[in-house]
Parts: structure tokens; C-alpha cells; sequence
């Protein structure tokens, strides 16, 4: 997810995440992502659109409070396509 996070900032899009070992996207915070611990639903309220990866079941948490708030959810993969089609 990192590199993906990274080329969106870079594109100049806002980038906001979660981790749970916030230390290792010290990158992604230097380009101005904010990384917040990994069970902090609080931090969906200011988003538009959630990117997912396989990595996290449909039924977590921050999914389910996503889906209740109306945010978009995408996998990563989707993000990837939208990028390379915008090249």
C-alpha cells in the first residue's frame, strides 16, 4: 500500500492511513500522509474514498464503519488501475 500511498501524494492527492507500526511510513508522513494507529475509525469521518487491501477482511471494523458513513471503498488494485490509466 505505501508505494500507492506515495504516488497519490505525489499526484498531489490527500493521503491519510492507518498502521499498525505507524514507525515504518516515516516516508509517507514526510510527504504529508497522516498515519494514525490502526483502530482509529475517528479518522474516516474526513475522508471521501477508503483503499483496502486483501489483506483486510470485508467484516473489520474500519470497513463496517466506512460502509455505515457511505465512504467509497476500493481495493488497492482498483487504485492501481485508476493510476495507470491517468499516466
Amino acid at each position: 500500500m505505501a508505494p500507492l500511498a506515495e504516488y497519490a501524494l505525489l499526484s498531489g492527492m490527500t493521503v491519510s492511513g492507518s498502521d499498525l507500526h505507524p514507525n515504518g511510513v516515516k516516508r509517507l508522513e514526510e510527504l504529508g500522509a497522516s498515519i494514525t494507529p490502526e483502530n482509529c475509525s475517528k479518522a474516516l469521518y474526513d475522508v471521501d474514498t477508503v483503499v483496502y487491501s486483501s489483506a483486510i477482511p470485508k467484516n473489520h471494523h474500519t470497513m463496517k464503519t466506512a460502509a455505515s458513513l457511505g465512504k467509497k471503498l476500493i481495493h488497492r488494485s482498483e487504485l492501481l488501475h485508476l493510476s495507470l490509466i491517468h499516466i
